[in-house]
Parts: structure tokens; C-alpha cells; sequence
């Protein structure tokens, strides 16, 4: 990389472009860019070499399919990329945003998750909000509304310290109980709670099986990995693949 190869604090992975921030607060992408993902301004796709996104970054981010987000050390969230089903949750459908748009009136952010066509963010009071396509109910409202500007996902959901939102379904660690629960599409068990839907909505949250005091979360397009506190990694979902 032409950049220093020390002071790198974290790396964020999305299907064509990573991300990575600095010790300095600067955030750093590269890889393709045809939907504005790099979030440098420029309309030319595909970069080898890392972009300066900006500055006042602090360690969490998050790389979708065909955008991009990160919280700014003042807890505001800024998403860029494709932007055509709301993604970026800053009240429009322009697409793409080739630089950071702030998501509107939404601060406090201590984790943000970004999938396919939604994104999530847990807060620093422990809720949680989705914006974004919500075709399988992966906003956790319930129905199946879409929405460009973020909303509250079940209000059941406290105490939450990790989310995860994969393409058509959303997970998330609450530290109180120590247990997952995840929402949206259920096909090939990538919920988690014992029975495969190969269609339909869950409108509720489903309690991932077993009690392992869950610490953390992921969610792939089909499949789910989390971390128990005794550092162990269980997944479920599908596994045609291994």
C-alpha cells in the first residue's frame, strides 16, 4: 500500500471494496467504484491503491454490497454508495453518492451494520434502527414498508452492543442476556431459531437457540457466524458451500 503500513486500527470488507481507518481518524477505501463506494467524489471505477474518504473517523465502519458507512467520532453516521432503495438513509433516492451524506437526525451511534439494499446501526442507549429496502421485514418494523430515513427496529430490543445485517435479514447481540436475535428471511435457517422457512417474513424477533453469552455477530448473505464470550464461534444458515 503507498501509505504507511503501521497505524492501521481496523478493516472493513464489502463484496468489491474494503475500507480501513487510521490511527489519525482518517478513513481510507479501495476497490471497485461503480456505484460511488470509495466515497472520494470521483466517478472512475476501480482503485488499487487506498482514497481518502475524509477525516474525523473514529474505528467503525461498515462495507455493504455497493455502499459504505462510518461513524464520525461525534457519533454522527455517514453513509456513500448506491443509494436506490434508501440504503444511505439520508431521506432520498439519489443514486449513487459519490461522497458522505450525514443520515439525517441520527447521532449516538456506537454500531453500524451494512447489507445488501439496508443498513443498521445499534446506539449508544442500547436501541436499534434500519433504513433501507425491507422487503423480508429486515428493518424490524414488523411489515414490509421500505424507508430512506432511519426507524426504530422492535422496541423489545435493549441493551444491544452488536448488530449485523446481512442481504435479506438483520441480527443483534444484547449484552443483558447474552443472546442473539435476528429478523427478516429465514431461508436455509440463517435465523437461527431451529426450523428452515424457505419463504415468508418473521415479524418478531427469534431467539437464536442455546444460551452461549453471544458477544458478537455476523451475517453473510445466507448464513450467520457469532463469537461467545468464552471465544468460541458457532454459525448457522446455509452451508452448501461449507
Amino acid at each position: 500500500l503507498p501509505l504507511d503500513t503501521k497505524n492501521w486500527t481496523r478493516v472493513f470488507a464489502g463484496q468489491f471494496h474494503t475500507c480501513a481507518t487510521r490511527a489519525d481518524h482518517t478513513l481510507w477505501c479501495w476497490g471497485r467504484n461503480s456505484e460511488g463506494q470509495l466515497g472520494n467524489g470521483m466517478p472512475i471505477d476501480g482503485k488499487i491503491a487506498p482514497v481518502n474518504v475524509g477525516g474525523g473517523f473514529g474505528n467503525a465502519a461498515a462495507a455493504g454490497v455497493n455502499h459504505t458507512c462510518a461513524i464520525k467520532l461525534d457519533g454522527s453516521l455517514w453513509c456513500w454508495g448506491r443509494n436506490s432503495d434508501g440504503q444511505l438513509g439520508d431521506g432520498s433516492y439519489v443514486s449513487p453518492r459519490r461522497t458522505p451524506v450525514d443520515v439525517q437526525s441520527l447521532t449516538n451511534v456506537s454500531r453500524i451494520a451494512a447489507g445488501w439494499l439496508h443498513t443498521c446501526a445499534a446506539l449508544v442507549s442500547g436501541g436499534v434502527v434500519c433504513w433501507g429496502s425491507n422487503t423480508y421485514g429486515m428493518l424490524g418494523t414488523g411489515n414490509t414498508t421500505a424507508s430512506n430515513t432511519w426507524v426504530n427496529a422492535y422496541p423489545t430490543l435493549t441493551s444491544v452492543t452488536a448488530i449485523a445485517a446481512g442481504e435479506q435479514h438483520s441480527c443483534a447481540v444484547r449484552q443483558a442476556a447474552g443472546r442473539i436475535e435476528c429478523w427478516g428471511y429465514n431461508g436455509n435457517g440463517r435465523l437461527g431459531y431451529g426450523t428452515i422457512v424457505g419463504t415468508g417474513i418473521t415479524v418478531g424477533t427469534a431467539k437464536v437457540l442455546g444460551n452461549d453469552n453471544f458477544v458478537s455477530v455476523s451475517a453473510g448473505r445466507t448464513h450467520t457466524c457469532a463469537l461467545t464470550a468464552a471465544g468460541s464461534a458457532k454459525c448457522w444458515g446455509a452451508n452448501g458451500a461449507g
